[in-house]
């Protein structure tokens, strides 16, 4: 009896910390502006950009990307003291990377590639 009320309350144990899990691993869409280094030096041709809006999701501490963002180089950037938290090198062909833990605040997302670059804001 007391090895089935001991198996009654881990299982119950287990299904309350999964509960809690999925209740703070929140999907986070971030929607993507284009912005250029320098405006005056864009020639021909043009490089190709998507026609639709490019977002990138969030959820828990994995980054979903979309196929236009790499390679680039991207950075967190904290919107309050413009300071870098983070920054990686984004290979060609990935799909998924893990970003650091962010507390509360507002952030930039800053993909960056040869004279342009994407961007968007978080705010967690």
């Amino acid at each position: 009896m007391k090895k089935l009320s001991i198996l009654i309350t881990l299982l119950l144990f287990l299904s309350f910390q999964s509960a809690v899990a999925q209740e703070y691993a929140q999907k986070i869409e971030v929607y993507l502006q284009i912005g250029f280094d320098d405006p005056t030096s864009i020639g021909f041709p043009y490089n190709r950009m998507p026609s639709k809006s490019i977002e990138v999701t969030i959820f828990g501490t994995s980054l979903n990307l979309d196929k236009h963002l790499s390679p680039s180089l991207f950075t967190i950037i904290d919107d309050r003291s413009g300071e870098i938290l983070y920054s990686q090198y984004v290979v060609a062909g990935t799909q998924t990377i893990n970003i650091p833990q962010l507390p509360g605040g507002i952030y930039i997302l800053k993909f960056k590639k040869e004279d342009s670059y994407y961007w968007g804001i978080l705010n967690v």
